[in-house]
């Protein structure tokens, strides 16, 4: 007996999840794109752009920035968000008294004027003494400033 296929169990199939994940809790900042991977709606280009941009951050301090992952949209996000936590003591800083201009350029939120003058203050000055310090004598407007402070330092 030949028993057809049904093309409507097919379309089915897809939208279910890819591995029992509903106590799946995923490490956004120390996991792998396989680990990524097993998250509905997150395929290998996705979790890709996701390691590229944590890398490129030195880590994630907010699962909001996740919207900032090229293909990360609101729907998107409200399905995948509740899948992660961060460990935030893996957060890699730069330090704004040695760091060089590339260094500083290859954060995402640190433009090519910002890492100018903050290396021209330090010449200038001598070390910053605080964060404060550096938002002061930059004149870095307070939202900019708040969210690069996770990624900066002073030692």
């Amino acid at each position: 007996i030949i028993i057809p296929l049904s093309f409507n169990n097919d379309k089915q199939a897809y939208n279910q999840p890819k591995t029992n994940s509903s106590n799946l809790s995923i490490d956004i900042n120390t996991t792998d794109s396989i680990e990524l991977q097993k998250i509905p709606s997150i395929g290998a280009k996705i979790a890709g752009r996701i390691i590229r941009y944590r890398n490129a951050l030195g880590g994630f301090v907010s699962k909001q920035q996740l919207l900032e992952v090229y293909g990360i949209d609101s729907n998107r996000y409200q399905q995948i968000f509740p899948y992660f936590y961060i460990n935030q003591n893996v957060i890699k800083k730069i330090n704004i008294n040695h760091s060089d201009f590339n260094e500083m350029t290859k954060h995402p939120y640190i433009d090519g004027y910002l890492a100018k003058k903050i290396i021209q203050l330090r010449e200038k000055n001598g070390d910053f003494s605080s964060l404060e310090d550096m938002q002061k004598q930059t004149k870095l407007y307070n939202d900019l400033f708040i969210q690069l402070k996770p990624y900066l330092t002073i030692q």
